[in-house]
């Protein structure tokens, strides 16, 4: 359970404290992931449709026949004023295409948080934002789903540690893909009850 490299931040963090345990955390990157590269694939889809519905005429070197304003029309690759509109509106729909496929790749590369728990806080890293928060923050109701542990706060305020910052209105701290959930809820009550 503690064979997790620690981040040079996190190791700062802290310091020469004894670590209860350490999770890399499977995060739920793998369902939204795949969804948002599905989504952004299908997006791109739909607009290359329109695309070659209003340019694929012209990109095979012939003459494209539609209306504007109720009025006959014709575009080819010298004359392309009258679908400069639909160009514009297919290219921002393409870079919405690219943006949505691009996150879901990017939330498939991001490791899950790394957890450090200590006898007098909880640290924790992800996406390189460092979150250090005491013991005394959480309240003793842990519930249990599955592989992961849901810590709930018993203030409306908690200070991060690390960087002295407020957090307001905490809700809970999500600690998923374990193999032993009832083992680190027994650590964290352990913990929550010697800070109180």
């Amino acid at each position: 359970m503690n064979l997790i490299d620690l981040p040079a931040a996190l190791k700062k963090e802290i310091q020469s404290e004894s670590k209860d345990f350490i999770i890399q955390n499977k995060s739920y990157k793998n369902k939204s992931s795949i969804s948002s590269i599905l989504f952004g694939v299908f997006w791109l889809g739909f607009t290359l449709f329109f695309f070659f519905g209003f340019f694929g005429e012209i990109l095979k070197g012939g003459t494209a026949h539609f209306t504007v304003n109720g009025k006959p029309a014709t575009a080819d690759l010298e004359h392309l004023d009258a679908l400069l509109i639909p160009g514009v509106i297919l290219l921002v729909f393409s870079l919405v295409g690219i943006g949505i496929t691009y996150s879901g790749f990017k939330k498939f590369k991001t490791k899950g948080a790394i957890f450090v728990s200590t006898p007098s806080k909880l640290a924790f890293q992800y996406n390189k934002e460092i979150n250090s928060l005491s013991w005394k923050n959480f309240s003793d109701e842990i519930e249990i789903q599955k592989d992961a542990i849901l810590l709930n706060f018993n203030k409306k305020k908690v200070i991060n540690l690390y960087n002295n910052k407020e957090i307001t209105n905490p809700e809970k701290l999500i600690i998923n893909g374990l193999e032993n959930p009832n083992k680190i809820k027994q650590i964290c009550l352990q913990r929550i009850e010697e800070n109180k």
